[in-house]
C-alpha cells in the first residue's frame, strides 16, 4: 500500500465511517496497518462524543483498538493548553464530554460551593456557562492581560 511512511493520520468522520456505516476498505486498511506494524492514529473533530464513546462505536463497526489509537479535538486542545499554560485558568463552552476532560486539570474548576467562577450551569443553548455570566451569555472565568499572555508564550 504505503510501505515508505511509518505513521498515519487518520480522519474518522467521513473517512473511516459515515454515521453509522464503515467506509469501504476502511477494515482492509486498518488490517493492513497491524499487519505492518504501523504506528497510527484515529482523528475526530467531535466534540461531542467521548474517547470511550468512539471507541465503542469503532468496535460495534468491526474496529477494535486501543484508546492509544484515538484523538479527539477536545483532548488535542485540552493537551495544547495543559502544555502551552501550565496551571492556566480554563473557561469551557461546550458539552459534558469536553468538560469532563478539563475538570482534572483546571484549578478553577468545582463542582459547587466556594468559588463561583467553575461552577456549571446549562444555558438556554445547551452550552456551560458560569453562575456570574449574564443570562443568554458567556464569558472567562478570568481575563489575562497581555503581560500574562505574553508570560505564557
Amino acid at each position: 500500500m504505503l510501505p515508505l511512511f511509518t505513521t498515519y493520520l487518520i480522519d474518522l468522520d467521513g473517512v473511516v465511517y459515515r454515521g453509522e456505516e464503515i467506509v469501504p476498505g476502511a477494515h482492509e486498511f486498518i488490517d493492513w496497518l497491524n499487519t505492518n506494524q504501523k504506528k497510527y492514529l484515529f482523528l475526530t473533530n467531535n466534540s461531542f462524543a467521548s474517547e470511550s464513546q468512539v471507541l465503542t462505536k469503532l468496535a460495534r463497526l468491526g474496529i477494535t483498538v486501543s484508546s492509544s489509537h484515538v484523538l479527539g479535538a477536545g483532548q488535542a486542545a485540552v493537551q495544547n493548553i495543559a502544555r502551552r499554560f501550565p496551571g492556566g485558568n480554563v473557561y469551557v463552552v461546550g458539552e459534558q464530554p469536553l468538560l469532563a476532560l478539563v475538570r482534572p486539570r483546571s484549578r478553577l474548576w468545582r463542582d459547587g460551593g466556594g468559588d463561583r467562577s467553575g461552577q456549571q450551569h446549562t444555558s438556554r443553548g445547551g452550552g456551560q456557562t458560569t453562575a456570574d455570566t449574564p443570562a443568554g451569555g458567556y464569558a472567562p472565568a478570568r481575563q489575562q492581560t497581555g503581560r500574562e499572555r505574553d508570560d505564557r508564550r
